[in-house]
């Protein structure tokens, strides 16, 4: 979710996926200004919207090199998020609703913090669509109730500069009104737990698939998918994990697509179509007492799309 792919302790192995650690420290007045001005050119701070008639359910997001485009209000309950990407660099769609109580000044203040736990405090995580390559699609179902949100993309490029700091970041409401919108027939249910995929998912067809995906918790997950080249495994990619020297050659992973993070006890679907080959789910997002991502910690399955 949070960072291209990368190697080595400093910046962990972080493809289409999801990573906490930020890399946009207080003292960078170019990122700073950055997350602030794009924040303000959105929605702003302002109160979720009234009247269940506003918005859609189906919302069409463009994600570009480095913005966002999409409709500034939602109608609540469970959305269908198309997302497109039409740069020239891997990007993803991480919804975060703004917690109760919380301002724009502060939502901007914990994106420029290096503290990576910051973030954790001021919103609620609830999925989107995870990081595709560039002319690639990415379909997701989310459940959105009233209030503030908005977009993020983490991924780094290879400036090390995270994408939200290069002004993706896009402001939203989902308006007030009674919830609707039905979920997609899934094919499959993955549940996230501390730290593993659950659920008989190791085989997928090589056609469009539509998966179940619920958070059993207790702390946020994922599901990155991330396409396995030349033959590496998925023991090897965890040895990458601890690695300080990237592999020779060109990346072994491809961005695939995925869930985006959910906060424990939430649910929300994806629409899969993969060729065949070997991929792997991953989670990125960072462990609540150690700091390593969740994968470090176990949380790959091998998957076989045939």
């Amino acid at each position: 979710m949070f960072k291209k792919a990368r190697y080595g302790a400093a910046a962990v192995l972080v493809v289409a996926g999801a990573m906490f650690v930020l890399g946009c420290g207080g003292g960078d007045d170019n990122k700073s200004s950055a997350v602030t001005q794009t924040a303000q050119s959105g929605t702003g701070a302002a109160t979720a919207v009234s009247g269940g008639s506003s918005g859609t359910r189906e919302i069409t997001v463009e994600e570009k090199d480095f913005a966002f485009e999409m409709s500034d209000t939602v109608k609540p309950g469970l959305v269908k998020i198309s997302a497109k990407n039409t740069g020239k660099e891997s990007h993803q769609v991480q919804i975060v609703k703004w917690n109760d109580g919380v301002t724009q000044a502060q939502f901007d203040a914990a994106l420029k913090t290096p503290d990576p736990s910051a973030i954790f405090k001021v919103v609620t995580f609830v999925g989107g669509a995870n990081s595709i390559k560039p002319g690639a699609s990415q379909v997701a179902y989310d459940n959105l109730t009233p209030g503030n949100y908005a977009l993020l993309c983490f991924i780094e490029g290879d400036d090390g500069v995270p994408h939200f700091a290069k002004g993706m970041v896009k402001a939203f409401q989902v308006a007030q009104g009674d919830p609707g919108g039905s979920a997609p027939k899934a094919d499959g249910t993955v549940t996230l737990a501390d730290f593993n995929f659950l659920g008989d998912v190791s085989s997928l067809p090589a056609k469009k698939t539509t998966l179940e995906v619920k958070n059993g918790g207790p702390q946020p997950h994922e599901l990155t998918v991330i396409k396995l080249n030349n033959g590496i495994t998925v023991d090897q990619i965890k040895q990458l994990l601890n690695s300080d020297t990237p592999p020779p050659g060109p990346p072994p992973i491809d961005d695939a697509g995925g869930l985006g993070a959910l906060q424990a006890n939430q649910t929300g679907y994806v629409d899969l179509d993969l060729k065949a080959g070997q991929y792997a789910f991953v989670c990125f997002v960072p462990d609540a007492a150690t700091g390593k991502p969740h994968a470090a910690l176990g949380m790959i399955k091998a998957i076989e799309v045939k």
